[in-house]
């Protein structure tokens, strides 16, 4: 066994002096816990006045959705300044791609549906005819009206990410785009937006320019060796082996026992936290709110 990454893990330490300062694992029930746990681990903290340092981490997650919204969100960027509904079949089709990449990892009829229907969509579009979902319908309402960017890239982003979250039916693709940072990429994607706006005045192909760069950081952090701390959720677990593990249990999301899905004894999560537990060599510490 390779020597674990010696650093320390300020909040475990914080309440256990002696612990070493090994590969630590912190995990927790859902995607979205992770990452706000990564937004506390990133900053500063005093506890018991004790300032405390950022902790370098790792983030293990579902990359590939949250690659296929942001590249949804450049295909919105890519209506600025234009008229032609190619750019917003182009983004209907990009949904639909949304879908079919979440059908693949989990197959529901809901998802197949979204394929085919958000495909029709982006047809209908290019012949020149309604929509005929809300969704869709809501989107063409979207692009008729304009989207006013002005050349900075995060502001822009951002205003192109708001129309998902305005359309409720687009609200998960919005939430899977809001996970883009943790590909750590914010540098390069910012450099090639500007440079996009820059050379043409406007995001033309900002969709491709997104999925290139987040592809490569995939790429990058597929084959990185994971030392140190790192967070996942439990599934991601599965299979893996830690010094230390650090489960968290989140206030109103991401609890151990899913009550609104489970009934006592709650088998499904018993069993999904067993694995958990069992990834740890030597220490297991549990958060748990009461």
């Amino acid at each position: 066994m390779r020597e674990p990454l010696k650093i320390e893990v300020a909040f475990t330490k914080a309440h256990n002096p002696e612990l070493r300062p090994e590969q630590i694992f912190r995990h927790c029930g859902n995607c979205w816990l992770v990452v706000r746990l990564s937004g506390v681990l990133s900053e500063n903290h005093v506890y018991k006045g004790k300032a405390l340092s950022p902790i370098d981490h790792d983030v293990v997650w579902d990359a590939d959705l949250s690659a296929a919204s942001a590249a949804v969100v450049g295909s919105i960027m890519e209506w600025a300044g234009t008229t032609n509904p190619e750019l917003l079949s182009k983004t209907l089709r990009l949904i639909s791609y949304y879908y079919e990449l979440k059908n693949a990892e989990n197959q529901s009829q809901t998802a197949t549906n979204h394929v085919r229907q958000f495909n029709e969509s982006a047809a209908a579009i290019i012949s020149g005819k309604m929509p005929r979902i809300t969704d869709a319908k809501a989107l063409k309402s979207e692009f008729e009206k304009g989207l006013a960017l002005v050349g900075d890239p995060v502001g822009d982003w951002k205003r192109a990410r708001e129309l998902l979250q305005k359309i409720q039916g687009l609200n998960e693709i919005f939430r899977n785009a809001r996970l883009v940072r943790l590909f750590r990429a914010t540098d390069d994607l910012g450099g090639g937006l500007s440079s996009l706006w820059l050379a043409n005045g406007r995001y033309k192909e900002a969709s491709g320019l997104v999925r290139r760069v987040l592809e490569r950081e995939r790429i990058i952090a597929a084959e990185q060796d994971h030392r140190g701390c790192i967070l996942m959720t439990m599934h991601k677990s599965k299979g893996k082996e830690f010094d230390g593990v650090v489960l968290v249990e989140g206030r109103f999301s991401g609890s151990f026992f899913n009550t609104k899905w489970e009934s006592p004894p709650y088998e499904r999560s018993r069993r999904l936290l067993r694995v958990a537990i069992t990834r740890a060599r030597t220490l297991v510490w549990m958060m748990v709110w009461h």
